[in-house]
């Protein structure tokens, strides 16, 4: 028709992706990857990025071979390590082919991390990294920018031998000349034990004063008075009755003095109730009380109590600066300013304090030690810094010093008293990975110079090993453009853009004042170096995209903020895509139905975006399935969107629903068939649901108002729940009455007598199900048991028995035996998913966690992997 434009043709994401690949090499995804570099709270895999993007550019052919090798193309791109340059040409000579004279510009709008814009430039694309964080704006040019302009060079330190990773050398050189130096100041603060064993940590508690007026001793604040738990080697502490401490036996260790519930006080047994204690805590403060010491002993660790003078060295160290900034009084995550932790500075104890800005003191005097190393070296002597573009000596050692202030941050995470002393692995854990900053009374104090956890030469080590490899480490790479700029108002940026990005996750991660506690550290020292970046005390809050009711004035208006800039933000990425690509969202959240997933799903449509597919991206091994940590949703849905088409029709609800339940089973059967486990069905199943009701300007009620985007949810999940009792079929006796029990009782105790209606109900006797095995019946009470004989208790004994096969022999003798005994393999993964669906709506998690082992390995068994 005359004045439509032509519809752009279908890339290969709007049909298929080697999931198994992605989800393979995402897994394995740790060492050697891109995130050591700095910590971001949701730094994806890079083989998801690199496989969201391929698949983006390269057109569906359309034809099942072509398909099929164009699939394996990228599984082969995805499991590549990034320094395999042949497979990484390849891949670019598809890029080439695929774009033509015009390639396309990659944006993400919300680079965190920038493994998006990394994995651009790594597929030779030009690539736009943005974001209004500073602290991800710098993570981002360092990975990226800084790179690709100092990458392949020779390093300039004195007898550095030639390597074309001179950067890398440099970093370590000047990283263990920081170091030295620092050891010649504060030394003296970090002896030796009392056997001349060296230190490795320090044990704090944090202590108040007993409000019993009796008493009014000081209270020893701890979750637990164990040092050591590995078995064979536990180690406890014991206080004495004069307030001394001594090692000990587990009978002679008491119990933790505080909990969610109450503090106790070891001499006089007073138990003071959180909420006063929490009062008490916030007007007059917490002490630290120095508990042990775990010292380097041959290959493994030994234990000592603390004695006075470890005591006297510690509170010894006298800081003259720290950053005076304040902690938010109130934020997501964030309790610690209810025990009185109100300030940045009282994260640290003031050893600590004086060992990060010695530190950081030290990044800047050993950065005109590089510049004058690097003039020595021949780099030219031109003056102008890094961030107007600079290659001379001077960028040079601004360049050497971002990475030392990385180490810094790095250091910073575990050099505070909230990382925690793991008793189990015996090393330090830095508490900043998880969002917010809750309590935690006691910890662990790092010892920079010891050769063990939490050492200042670990986190250089660390930054040097993320650098080595960047994209630009693999060979030249294309244009970056690394800035700082707000989604919802991006200012001045090209059309034609591939986007792909990350957005913020509602109300799960408060992504400034997490930045804040490494920016304190950054911001003294490389302020000079991007005065653009640290123009501001604190990183920006005012237009941050979260929903957070402390910031914003209640939940009703952070809802309101979120949605509504999140819409404009997409619409203003939607102006600039080039129309040859697809949208691309990654996005996380563990229920279709919460609010986040509603409220960002509105702002896709309400920016003029419909949805045309849904991918669940995991992260867990397959061989850990069964594994409790694997319960969890898929750690990323991957939403791919066009733009609205002009004109598109209105439709009434009913008839959508139709629609709806008439293409989602074929959509769930090409997906529970790629292998999809059965919790990130619920999920998956929002791509289909969503593109059929995102293809019709408004779908409507029968009073004429819109269908909001949450009752669409919920006929999406309607639709599955039916999809998934119709793909059972006419189920036999024995496993129908095993459903209904399961949803009325789930695996818990039911009347006898209910039991008994319900088995004649379904054609079944009570008797003939506790003599297989399928229920215990005892003391007027029925229990769904999980076993029975297959061969004989229909189909759901079959998947029982498919069950204990693959837990104990794997799935082709699981299969080989569900065979055996008649039973399709097509049926049991249906009731799989079914059952599963049952136990995830009682949250029954480990249940849940069998039966999605058993529906993936059955559908990767049916799609022939």
């Amino acid at each position: 028709m005359a004045g439509v434009a032509p519809q752009p043709r279908r890339k290969l994401i709007e049909v298929a992706l080697p999931l198994e690949a992605i989800n393979r090499r995402s897994v394995r995804e740790g060492q050697g990857q891109i995130s050591p570099l700095h910590l971001w709270w949701s730094h994806k895999p890079a083989a998801a990025c690199r496989a969201a993007l391929l698949a983006s550019v390269l057109s569906d052919p359309d034809d099942d071979a072509e398909r099929a090798r164009l699939l394996d193309l990228v599984a082969r791109v995805v499991e590549a390590p990034p320094e395999d340059r042949a497979i990484l040409a390849e891949a670019r000579a598809a890029v080439a082919a695929a774009c033509g004279d015009t390639p396309p510009t990659v944006l993400d709008a919300f680079s965190g991390s920038g493994a998006i814009p990394a994995e651009a430039q790594r597929l030779g694309l030009a690539a736009i990294a943005a974001d209004l964080n500073p602290v991800a704006v710098l993570t981002a040019k360092a990975l990226l920018e800084i790179p690709a302009r100092f990458s392949g060079g020779r390093p300039v330190h004195p007898g550095g031998a030639a390597t074309a990773a001179g950067l890398v050398a440099d970093v370590l050189y000047y990283g263990e000349r920081v170091w030295q130096q620092a050891r010649e100041r504060l030394g003296r603060f970090y002896p030796p034990a009392a056997n001349g064993e060296p230190v490795i940590a320090w044990l704090w508690a944090r202590t108040a004063t007993c409000p019993n007026p009796a008493c009014g001793r000081e209270m020893t604040l701890v979750h637990s008075f164990q040092l050591c738990a590995r078995p064979g080697k536990e180690v406890h502490l014991v206080p004495a009755a004069d307030g001394t401490l001594r090692l000990g036996t587990a009978a002679e260790c008491p119990a933790g003095t505080v909990d969610r519930r109450v503090a106790r006080c070891l001499h006089c047994e007073t138990a003071v109730p959180l909420p006063q204690f929490r009062a008490r805590t916030r007007r007059d403060g917490l002490g630290l009380r120095l508990l042990a010491l775990v010292t380097k002993s041959g290959r493994g660790r030994r234990y000592l109590a603390a004695e006075a003078q470890d005591l006297a060295i510690a509170l010894a160290a006298n800081p003259a600066w720290g950053p005076d900034t304040d902690l938010p009084q109130a934020a997501i995550g964030f309790a610690c300013h209810n025990f009185g932790i109100t300030r940045h500075r009282d994260l640290y104890t003031p050893r600590q304090l004086l060992a990060l800005t010695t530190f950081a003191e030290l990044i800047g005097e050993v950065r005109q030690a590089v510049e004058a190393d690097a003039r020595g070296a021949g780099l030219a002597d031109d003056h102008l810094p890094l961030h107007a573009g600079g290659t001379g000596a001077r960028a040079y050692a601004e360049a050497v010093s971002v990475y030392l202030a990385f180490a810094l941050d790095r250091a910073a995470a575990k050099w505070c008293t909230f990382a925690r002393w793991h008793r189990t692995r015996e090393n330090i854990e830095h508490p900043f990975a998880s969002p917010g900053l809750h309590m935690l009374w006691d910890f662990a104090e790092a010892n920079p110079f010891s050769a063990a956890t939490g050492n200042w030469m670990d986190a250089v080590e660390a930054v040097a090993k993320a650098l080595r490899v960047a994209p630009a480490a693999a060979g030249p790479v294309a244009a970056i453009r690394c800035l700082q700029a707000d989604a919802a108002a991006p200012g001045d940026l090209p059309g034609n853009l591939l986007v792909c990005t990350d957005p913020p996750y509602y109300d799960t991660l408060p992504y400034a004042d997490m930045a804040d506690l490494f920016y304190i550290w950054l911001r003294p020292v490389l302020r000079d170096v991007y005065p653009e970046l640290f123009r501001t005390v604190l990183t920006p809050k005012a237009e941050e995209l979260v929903a957070d009711p402390h910031r914003f004035g209640g939940v009703e208006a952070a809802r309101r903020h979120f949605g509504e800039r999140m819409a404009t933000a997409f619409r203003q990425l939607r102006l600039r895509a080039d129309p040859r690509y697809p949208l691309t969202v990654f996005y996380a959240f563990k229920e279709t139905a919460a609010e986040g997933w509603e409220v960002i799903l509105a702002s896709l449509l309400a920016a003029g975006l419909r949805i045309t597919g849904t991918w669940p991206l995991r992260t867990e091994h397959a061989q850990r399935l069964r594994s409790r940590e694997s319960n969890t949703l898929a750690s990323s849905l991957l939403l791919v969107c066009r733009p609205q088409a002009e004109g598109a029709p209105r439709t009434t609800r009913r008839a959508w629903v139709r629609e709806l339940r008439r293409t989602l089973p074929d959509a769930l059967a090409a997906l529970t068939a790629a292998g999809i486990a059965p919790l990130d069905l619920a999920q998956a199943a929002i791509g289909p649901g969503m593109a059929t009701f995102s293809q019709y300007s408004a779908v409507l009620e029968a009073d004429g108002s819109a269908l909001p985007v949450r009752a669409a949810l919920e006929a999406i999940r309607a639709a599955l729940d039916a999809h998934l009792h119709s793909a059972t079929g006419d189920l036999d006796g024995v496993t129908r009455f095993c459903l209904a029990w399961l949803e009325q009782h789930g695996f818990g105790e039911g009347p006898y007598g209910e039991a008994d209606v319900l088995a004649r109900a379904t054609g079944v006797a009570l008797e003939a199900l506790a003599a297989g095995g399928t229920v215990s019946a005892r003391g007027g009470q029925v229990r769904l048991l999980r076993g029975g004989d297959g061969q004989a208790l229909g189909l759901w004994g079959g998947l029982h028995a498919y069950l204990r096969l693959l837990e104990l022999a794997g799935a082709a003798a699981a299969t080989a035996g569900a065979t055996a005994q008649g039973h399709r393999e097509a049926a049991l993964r249906a009731l799989a998913h079914r059952v599963y669906a049952i136990c995830d709506d009682l949250d029954l998690r480990e249940q849940a966690q069998d039966y999605s082992a058993a529906a993936v390995a059955l559908g990767l068994r049916e799609a022939g992997a």
